[in-house]
Parts: C-alpha cells; structure tokens; sequence
C-alpha cells in the first residue's frame, strides 16, 4: 500500500521497524477492497494514545463497507458505542457490532470481527475473548462506497470523523468467518509476554433510567428510548405512537437528531399514512440547526412538495424556537450551550484599534448547569468587511472558548495574561490581571454570527468586564488593549443587561 505520515516503530513484542505509528491523519492506502469477501475477519493489534478522531479511531476501512473500529462515539444510537466491526448492509444500515469498551490509553490490545454469511452472525472478540455478537441477515454491500482500503483513517469521507493515533499491528484480512476457537489460537499465538489491561467499560443505560431521564425532559434520554421503542428493543414492544411522542419532545428542546429522526417517521408513513409536508417541516429545521445528515432529506421530500406547501412549511420552519422542558439543567456541554443561548446578550465589536472600550457584562444570572459547572455567554456578528478578532476579560471566569451559530471553525488557541501597570477601574487595580486573545481573520467569516460561551465555578450572578474588537486590514492585534490599558483613555461602558 501507499504510507501517508505513519512511520515504523516497535511492535508490543518491541521487535524495532515492526508496526506503524500514526498521527492524526496519518494512513495506508491499499488499492481495491480486498477482493470484496463475503464472509470476513478482520483483525489487528493496536495501542491508542492520545486524541484519536472526533467520533473513535479507525483500525482497518474496507471502502466504509466492513470496518474495524475502536472507541466509536455516538451519543444518539447506544449500540453503535464502542469497539469492533461495522459491516455496511445496503440502503442506510450500518450494523454495529460493538463491545461496550473503549481502549485508548489502555496499552496494547487484539481486536478481531467474524462475518459469517451462510450463518448470518458477527462477532467482535478483544484479546481472545468474544465481546459482543449480533444475528444480521444482510449481506456486506461493498457497492456505493468507497473503492479502496484504508488503515488509520475511515475508508471514504469524513477523515477527521475517524482517525487514529498510536500504533496498529499485525493487521490480518481473511476471506472466511474464523470460529472462536480458531480466534482465542490466534492471540494466543500473538500476544506479548506482559499482561495486558482491561478496556474502560461503557455503561449502557437501562430503559428504567432512560425512562426516568425521559420524563424529566432529558432530549437526548427521549430519543434513545424513542428509538428502543420504534425498535422493539430492550425488552419493549414495538410502539411507533410512543416515539413520535418522544422525539416530539425532544425536537421541540432543539435536538437536530431528534428532528431528523421525526423526518423520517413521517416521510416513511411509520405512523400511517405518509405526511411529507410535516416530514419537511422538521427535517428542515434539523438542517437549519446544523444537521448535515438532515441535508439529503430536505432535498427529497421538496421535490414532492407543492410551492403552496413549502410556503406554509417555510412559515412554520421560520417560526420555530426551541424551548427546554427544564430550562436550567443540562445534560451535555453542548446542550448547557444550546439552552443558554436564546439569553446570551448581543454585544457590537469595536472596529477603531483607538477607540477601545470596555464593556461591563453581567454573566451566570441565567446560566444553565451541567454538572458542577454554570454555562453563559454572549453573541456578536462580524463586520462585513472580515477582520481579526482581538478580545479581552476581566471576571471570575472558569473557562470560555468560541463557536460558530452554524458549522465549525478553527477557534483559540493561545491567551495571555496582561498585568495591569495602573488601575483601570472597575475593571482592576495596579497588579491585576486581564485576559487578552486574538483570533486570525481567516479563522473567521465576514458577517457571521458568532457566540463566546464562559463557565463558571458558582451559580453567582458575575460582573465580566470585556473588550470585543475586529479590526481589518492591517490590524495593530493584541498591542491596541494593552497600550490602551497602560495609558489610553480607556472607556468603560455601563453593564449590559440582554
């Protein structure tokens, strides 16, 4: 195959120039899809260190069609978590074969996935023992994916979905289903001579605790067991009715998956007839949330729509805000910042480097809870003219970083700490410390929408002294705030309220 980036390294034997290293987008392409078999084991050695890709590390990628995975995330489908074998099985199934462990950071480990067809089952077996098996009738659909075999990256988009970082060994392909006797030989052939760990177990929740989160208005608890239900799974029978009712909730919190998921109930008729125009609706608004996978969706079920129709749906898609059941708890980072950011205050920045300002925000009076932590923050747009982002705080602030309303961006990565030769009050006295940080104008969009979000230790209402500016063209950078807290009139703004 063709190496891209990885390098040769020890294996866990430590045999020198023996496995390869990979970082972070580092990987082997082989040409071709290994003969496209049809019953498969695909096993691997692997020490996983460090971040690996957003959603889990990819060991070995047959196209996207039979893959050998660690550490997949997925907070939506519980049984797609963890570590072993997808097999891709036509239209949009990917069946997950998954054991209910994560092995980054946890040394040197055998992964090995069995797909038997004359049998219709896989089994995902870690260090020689099985972990996880699953009774599918699918065959593997190597059409319509990708056309050649990956090892460190996923096998057709989405590098930076799944990526791998640390070592990958002894990678075996068979055209056979190996049995489990044939699997336990194998590590025990392979396995190096000091004892290996455990992986770090995922704890699945149970339909009771789903039940209990569901009803105290957890989005994401609504819609794993809207799914259980739609599925008949744990222990439940199988209730369409049920699920709507679940996903409506949690599509009307803002869960973009939830709505998606509504999309597609209605679309297929899962309830009765076939209602395209609300399957529209939602699966619009799920993309305008940023739900890329809504996309596809969207598209079709326009086509099938009148222009009348997609005007009164556009109506009710422009109308639409999202309202959380509990307004104050969440259950995820990222939905301590959704729920938060209908109050977050509008702030303008300052496009003069001499005219900088300071403005007295009060944080964390509305904040929302996740864990021990309170979540704020405050919106601005960028100018349409661009231009370098060049900010900084004073506060009792734990932490803080930058998104985009819509998409991603490469957001900070480095601040310091200005100590103030004189005292600029309210914002500080001679000694005090401000936090000054800039962000590159390519990092940004002209005319966007933005938000800052800040945590906090406390449920305390906080004064945040803060200075926003972009400057375009040729900007003076982090040197304007701190000459202007040195020795320039510095104004200070009254607090803002919204």
């Amino acid at each position: 195959g063709t190496v891209v980036g990885a390098k040769l390294t020890a294996d866990r034997h430590g045999k020198a120039n023996s496995a390869y290293q990979f970082k972070l987008g580092d990987h082997i392409k082989i040409k071709g899809l290994m003969g496209k078999p049809k019953n498969l084991t695909l096993s691997a050695w692997f020490k996983l260190e460090g971040p690996q890709g957003r959603l889990g590390s990819e060991i070995i990628s047959l196209g996207d069609m039979a893959v050998l995975r660690a550490d997949n995330k997925n907070s939506v489908y519980a049984q797609r978590a963890g570590t072993g074998g997808v097999f891709f099985g036509g239209e949009k199934f990917w069946i997950h074969t998954m054991a209910k462990a994560n092995y980054t950071g946890t040394g040197w480990h055998q992964v090995v996935f069995t797909f038997d067809d004359e049998a219709d089952k896989q089994v995902t077996y870690v260090d020689g023992k099985q972990m996880a098996s699953k009774k599918n009738q699918k065959p593997i659909v190597y059409e319509g994916g990708g056309t050649d075999t990956f090892i460190g990256v996923h096998g057709r988009t989405a590098k930076q979905n799944w990526r791998s970082q640390g070592i990958i060994d002894d990678l075996r392909v068979y055209d056979r289903a190996l049995t489990a006797a044939e699997v336990k030989a194998l590590f025990q052939s392979e396995k190096p001579a000091f004892p290996l760990q455990l992986g770090k177990e995922i704890k699945v929740a149970t339909v009771a605790e789903l039940r209990t989160k569901a009803q105290a208005g957890d989005p994401k608890a609504q819609v794993a067991l809207g799914l259980k239900f739609i599925n008949g799974a744990g222990g439940l029978k199988k209730n369409p009715q049920a699920t709507e009712k679940l996903w409506l909730r949690a599509a009307k919190q803002g869960h973009t998956t939830a709505q998606m998921n509504l999309g597609l109930l209605y679309s297929r008729g899962a309830l009765g007839e076939k209602d395209p125009l609300k399957a529209y609706q939602w699966a619009k608004i799920s993309f305008q949330g940023g739900n890329q996978r809504a996309k596809e969706l969207t598209e079709t079920l326009e086509k099938e729509l009148t222009p009348e129709q997609i005007a009164e749906a556009e109506k009710l898609i422009k109308a639409f805000k999202p309202i959380a059941e509990n307004p104050n708890v969440a259950n995820s980072f990222t939905d301590a910042i959704r729920m938060g950011l209908p109050r977050y205050p509008v702030l303008t920045p300052n496009t003069n480097p001499d005219k900088i300002s300071f403005e007295t925000v009060n944080l964390n009076r509305t904040s929302v809870q996740y864990k021990d932590e309170w979540y704020d923050g405050f919106r601005f747009t960028m100018p349409k003219e661009g231009g370098e982002l060049v900010w900084a705080f004073k506060g009792q602030v734990k932490g803080w970083y930058i998104l985009p309303m819509q998409g991603r961006m490469n957001g900070f990565r480095t601040f310091f700490r200005h100590e103030l030769k004189r005292d600029v009050l309210p914002i500080g006295k001679t000694g005090d410390k401000v936090v000054i940080q800039n962000l590159p104008a390519e990092n940004l969009k002209a005319g966007e929408e933005y938000l800052i979000w800040v945590k906090f230790s406390r449920p305390q209402p906080a004064p945040v002294h803060i200075s926003l500016n972009i400057f375009a063209g040729d900007s003076p950078g982090t040197k304007s705030i701190t000459e202007a807290l040195d020795k320039g009139p510095v104004l200070i703004k009254e607090a803002a309220e919204e």
